[in-house]
């Protein structure tokens, strides 16, 4: 092997080192987004869009300038490598936008869901307040939105109603939590938070 086919030789070992060095990253990368995704609920805005797309995005012009500019597509098993890699590349990227999408779906406040999948309000709590103007409000207007109030040991109040929203988006699960409103003597809302168990 003479001086030039070294330098090619060499040249061609640290760009497939490289390429799965990027593959490791890549994967990294998503399997990060993927724990980040599922474990706060992230819904579809711009920044979580973006970072769902932008490696996909930034690993597939790395195989491009790889297959443009080196000789490794030369060799039919790097080729085909590549090739398969560019492919299976999108499926962490459409996961994260599918898992996006699911919990969109179950951030929107729906009634039923509410009352029947006590587990889930957490995620829906604030698409609810968003939409809903609960200051003034009475009581009774209260409960027909949001069904019978919970009762709990820790905040029962004549005051108070309280709906338990669980642990779900809690990064460590050990107390729920309440939507808290508070009730003036006519039982209009006077104001309300979302409090931890131990409140």
């Amino acid at each position: 092997m003479d001086g030039y086919q070294k330098v090619v030789y060499e040249k061609s070992n640290v760009i497939y080192y490289l390429f799965l060095f990027s593959i490791f990253m890549y994967m990294v990368i998503y399997f990060g987004l993927i724990i980040f995704i599922s474990t706060f609920h992230s819904t579809y805005s711009v920044i979580s869009v973006t970072a769902s797309l932008a490696p996909l995005g930034l690993f597939l012009l790395f195989l491009a300038v790889i297959w443009k500019y080196t000789n490794l597509k030369k060799e039919q098993s790097v080729r085909r490598a590549i090739l398969a890699v560019a492919w299976l590349s999108l499926v962490p990227s459409l996961y994260c936008v599918i898992a996006l999408g699911i919990y969109e779906y179950e951030s929107n406040f729906v009634a039923d869901r509410w009352e029947n999948s006590p587990t889930d309000r957490a995620y829906m709590v604030d698409d609810f307040l968003n939409e809903n103007e609960l200051i003034g409000q009475s009581k009774e207007n209260i409960v027909n939105l949001l069904g019978a109030p919970d009762e709990t040991k820790y905040l029962i109040e004549k005051s108070k109603v309280v709906y338990n929203l669980g642990s779900g988006r809690l990064l460590i699960p050990i107390d729920n939590e309440y939507l808290v409103i508070w009730l003036d003597a006519s039982d209009k809302v006077l104001t309300y938070e979302i409090a931890l168990e131990h409140y």
